[in-house]
């Protein structure tokens, strides 16, 4: 993809959106299928600029282009995962921030 497809991708979409509420576009930030800054997916330890995405079965993917660090979780539980997701992003993102 070109690098102008990627910005698009990962650049807050919902804040343009006129019929979304000030609070939904703070809660759920997206570009164009990614989801942006999710504490709750991708944990504390990745950046403001890490995107992703959420399954319904827990799984969750992420990309964090500063640590240049990414995070695939597979999972079929999706009422356990909600607390192992930024936990296991944590342990990813801080094993490289450790070297």
């Amino acid at each position: 993809m070109g690098p102008a497809t990627v910005a698009a991708m990962t650049t807050d979409q919902t804040s343009l959106m006129p019929d979304i509420s000030e609070r939904d576009k703070l809660a759920q930030c997206w570009g164009l299928g990614w989801q942006l800054r999710s504490r709750s997916l991708y944990g504390d330890l990745t950046s403001a600029s890490t995107f992703g995405h959420g399954g319904a079965t827990g799984t969750v993917a992420w990309v964090d282009p500063v640590s240049q660090v990414s995070c695939v979780l597979f999972t079929n539980d999706p009422t356990g995962a909600r607390k192992f997701r930024p936990r296991v992003s944590n342990a990813v993102a801080g094993s490289v921030l450790l070297m």
